[in-house]
């Protein structure tokens, strides 16, 4: 009998998610809404209704706010989703023999995954709109997640097919939530760019939220309703809320243009010589359009400098996961106290990232407290300092030669609170040096937005590996000292590039 209710549970969630799916189709005359939304009534409209006019400036004010709370919402729910199977899935992977090397496996391939689909998402966002592939990649992601409750109902003995399932369905996660956050970080910079660090910091704030709150509801949640009712909960949740930000987001979807009139075949040529060419043209085509762009930012020194950060900066956080328990066995001896000192550098990290922003932003007329550039030296430095005192490096051999609580703390304090500095401006210090090279700033937003989720993605899954691999061979002290040696290169080669650039700490004043 209860077999038979987690079975209705399961089939009612992909009924949902059939349903959303048709929901989240656009409406007949949505576009004009939106128009009207956006730009105001048409000239046969104004003069009809003074007070409309009047307020249509604090109506574009609250659907700016709406369409914020929107896109924290859905990114709360993406991330709890993903850090959901941390409180449950290794005890239950390791009961039907799995062996830690294929749990890291299925945990890794989510971020190799969003690696290489992140640059996928430039075309299509341009084709069919930002907002349908952010809808889009919710769909994906909600129904991947939902389709774990059925994966674990494979009889225990059939370990490959489990395997073989659970590694699928977690890289199509990868893929579902590498379009959506590519497309969310274009959107919530659209929202207001005079804010736009600002706007990036409270999504920042909503991340840490869904990675802090995951693994705790999962836990409750497998408590009472067994392994089947986390996924379902996380899949419903997400549903909600891109049903939320369906009505919120404004549509942005391009003019149809007209198809191309297709060329017609040459007369000798076989229909299958004819597929092949078009499979062989077709394919370099797409990986053209994915990469390319990526790789002309890159190859700009300073572009190329701001995205190592994003990229070590993640290594910094995620290097912590595999090693930290075990280095800190003698100052935090049971799991409470571990969960603490992992809980510090996030809650650091989401109490500095609003004011960082804030200060960073240029709004209501007024000028930021630092430049984009100075705030990004100083979250490498902070960072840089923070592994040094965790290690407890060498230099500080005179305080102490082993981890202390006061090092810990403060040094896991520091990570957390560079980590905000250094990532509230990436994304408008990369546009900086766009548009002063003269480059298309919407443009540039798509493709500096998909750059930034291939390097998170890349951090995700080089931090673990690297971190555990270096803490084995070398003492978490030397892998956390080579870490800060990184950070500080970096810092050398953003300032270096800068000053080449024309100016270390300006900052260009980008399109209201």
């Amino acid at each position: 009998m209860a077999c038979r209710r987690q079975w209705v549970g399961v089939v009612f969630a992909l009924a949902v998610t059939a349903s959303c799916a048709r929901a989240l189709r656009p409406r007949a005359g949505q576009v004009r809404h939106t128009i009207v939304r956006r730009h105001g009534p048409a000239a046969s409209e104004t003069g009809t209704n003074d007070k409309l006019g009047a307020s249509l400036p604090e109506r574009d004010r609250m659907s700016k706010l709406a369409n914020l709370a929107a896109i924290n919402l859905t990114n709360m729910f993406c991330h709890g989703a993903l850090s959901v199977p941390a409180a449950f899935f290794p005890q239950m992977a390791a009961a039907r023999g799995l062996s830690e090397m294929t749990v890291g496996m299925i945990f890794g391939i989510f971020a190799i995954v969003g690696f290489i689909a992140a640059p996928f998402a430039t075309a299509p966002m341009r084709r069919c709109g930002r907002r349908s592939v952010y809808l889009g990649g919710l769909l994906v992601l909600a129904f991947s997640t939902g389709s774990l409750a059925l994966v674990q109902r494979i009889a225990l003995a059939d370990r490959r097919t489990y395997t073989a399932a659970c590694l699928l369905l977690r890289a199509v996660q990868g893929l579902g939530m590498a379009f959506a956050e590519s497309a969310a970080y274009v959107l919530v910079v659209g929202i207001d760019r005079a804010r736009m660090s600002y706007n990036l910091a409270l999504c920042e704030v909503s991340t840490g939220l869904g990675l802090m709150l995951g693994p705790a509801v999962g836990g409750l949640l497998f408590s009472r309703g067994g392994v089947e009712l986390p996924f379902v909960a996380m899949s419903a949740g997400m549903l909600a809320a891109a049903l939320i930000g369906r009505a919120t987001v404004p549509d942005d979807r391009p003019a149809r243009a007209l198809p191309r009139p297709r060329a017609e075949p040459a007369p000798c040529a076989s229909v299958a010589r004819q597929r092949r060419a078009r499979v062989s043209s077709a394919l370099p085509s797409a990986l053209r359009v994915a990469f390319l762009p990526m790789w002309r930012m890159v190859r700009r020194n300073t572009v190329g400098a701001i995205a190592a950060v994003g990229f070590l900066s993640t290594c910094s956080f995620a290097f912590l996961e595999p090693t930290l328990a075990m280095h800190a066995h003698a100052v935090a001896p049971t799991p409470a106290l571990v969960g603490l000192l992992f809980a510090l550098p996030s809650a650091a990290y989401m109490l500095c990232s609003p004011p960082v922003g804030f200060a960073i932003s240029a709004a209501a007329g007024r000028r930021p407290l630092f430049s984009n550039t100075a705030a990004l030296l100083a979250g490498i430095s902070v960072q840089a300092i923070g592994h040094l005192l965790v290690g407890p490096s060498a230099i500080f051999s005179a305080i102490s030669r082993t981890p202390t609580r006061p090092l810990l703390f403060g040094g896991l304090a520091l990570l957390g609170v560079g980590e905000a500095l250094a990532m509230a401006p990436l994304i408008a210090a990369m546009l900086e040096v766009v548009v002063a090279d003269g480059g298309d700033e919407e443009q540039a937003t798509e493709e500096l937005s998909a750059l930034l989720t291939s390097c998170f993605s890349l951090g995700q899954f080089v931090g673990p590996i690297g971190g555990a691999v270096l803490a084995s061979r070398f003492g978490f002290h030397v892998a956390s000292d080579v870490i800060a040696l990184l950070l500080l290169a970096n810092g050398a080669w953003l300032l270096a590039a800068r000053r080449a650039h024309g100016g270390a700490l300006t900052q260009l004043k980008l399109r209201a």
